[in-house]
């Protein structure tokens, strides 16, 4: 009987040792989290995104069509064979050339289509660099949130030990206990909700870098500081928007001079030389010239081409408008929240802090109530997520102002602290 049960203690033991091998190689076998800092992002949009990069090739598909507008449709080779007792073949070349005009405009209209796609591919692009920056941020922001929560669940943790022994000894009731561990459940459920959308910025981020979705990354155990407040200018000149729409009615513009000159001639260039039959060395050069008999239709066109350029005029003068309506509320939200990100960081937080600290003691030494520890605890917790949250809206802010600008403010390289 006692060899049986030593076979079952040595067999249990080797299942162990074979479940603990297998765990220790799969372990191995697991890459560990690529470290993922600002910058490396950053410049991982740059190179793999496939929307900035549908955006450059659409600019550069305008660009590549600019000389087609210049050039001449290609020219007709014909032969003909005329019977007149004799029998005379003839080859012959002909070339159709659109009233000059026509070219001129429609090769300006087709560069400011270009420029206007490169201005649309560059905003596109600075706009990606901005959600970036952002889910980068919030991703930090969470971390720290989270870490603050759960210091603070601990924190509580202890508090419950303390009223458990008081209430132990009888210096105070079972309720102090009790609103411990329900102030612990609460922040384990902040700490749930707090994982979750970690998790939904985590896979935005690998979304907007081409990331598998299976691939895992960290962020540097680096602090990341709060972006400097730029010099704000009330200028829309360096927008790109606007640059866009100021394309887009030359376009128009030069569409219009095109409808116009359907009303003036093209021609038709035509030669023929004889290469067999009678007469001999025989030529036809014949030129040929449109007449605007029908000239209701470039009427027509000519005057969709009038209105569609008053689109684009007003278009423009809404654009102009609603960038500097928002550049004007941007820049004043940017002052206001930097100032409350100074509050937090310079006030509220150390008041917070020192606050909780001495309270803490007081209840330790039962010259305070757990209320007034636990009001204490939620305040301190509160202005930490609260300056992050400040923090992520900051960001998001200054991002757009980027976008409304026109131009880059934010120097990713001296955000990140180096370890």
């Amino acid at each position: 009987m006692r060899n049986i049960k030593g076979f079952q203690v040595l067999g249990l033991f080797s299942v162990k040792l074979v479940v603990l091998f297998w765990a220790g190689l799969a372990s191995a076998q697991e890459p560990s989290p690529k470290v993922l800092g600002l910058m490396e992002a950053v410049e991982l949009l740059k190179h793999k995104n496939p929307e900035i990069a549908a955006a450059e090739a659409s600019a550069n598909k305008e660009s590549a069509l600019i000389k087609t507008q210049y050039a001449l449709p290609d020219p007709m080779l014909s032969y003909q064979r005329l019977e007149r007792g004799n029998s005379t073949k003839y080859w012959g070349v002909s070339q159709r050339i659109e009233f000059p005009t026509s070219y001129i405009y429609r090769g300006a209209a087709q560069k400011h289509r270009a420029r206007g796609a490169k201005a649309m591919a560059s905003l596109t692009a600075l706009e990606l660099r901005g959600e970036v920056i952002s889910v980068y941020y919030e991703l930090y922001s969470l971390g720290r949130m989270i870490k603050f929560t759960e210091a603070n669940r601990d924190a509580i943790r202890e508090v419950a030990r303390v009223a458990e022994r008081k209430y132990a000894s009888g210096s105070v009731s079972q309720a102090d206990s009790m609103r411990a561990h329900v102030e612990q459940t609460s922040l384990e459920a902040e700490i749930r909700l707090l994982r979750q959308k970690q998790s939904i910025a985590s896979a935005r981020l690998k979304e907007l870098l081409n990331l598998s979705q299976e691939e895992n990354f960290i962020l540097p155990s680096s602090k990341l500081q709060s972006p400097l407040l730029p010099e704000l200018d009330n200028s829309n000149a360096a927008s790109l928007e606007v640059q866009s729409a100021k394309e887009n009615l030359l376009e128009a513009e030069n569409s219009k001079g095109e409808a116009v000159s359907e009303f003036l001639p093209n021609i038709q260039v035509r030669y023929q030389r004889q290469f067999s039959g009678l007469p001999e060395d025989s030529q036809i050069l014949m030129l040929e010239a449109s007449v605007p008999l029908w000239f209701w239709g470039a009427t027509g066109k000519t005057q969709a081409a009038l209105y569609e350029q008053d689109r684009k005029s007003a278009e423009l003068v809404a654009t102009k408008n609603r960038v500097s309506r928002e550049q004007s509320s941007l820049i004043e939200n940017l002052k206001t929240q930097k100032e409350l990100l100074d509050i937090y960081e310079n006030a509220l937080i150390p008041q917070a802090q020192t606050s909780y600290s001495a309270t803490s003691s007081s209840y330790r030494a039962s010259k305070a109530s757990f209320l007034d520890l636990l009001e204490r605890e939620r305040f301190l917790l509160g202005v930490q997520i609260k300056s992050y949250s400040a923090l992520i809206d900051y960001v998001r802010l200054l991002t757009r102002y980027e976008q409304v600008v026109g131009k880059e403010v934010i120097d990713v390289g001296q955000l990140q602290e180096s370890l």
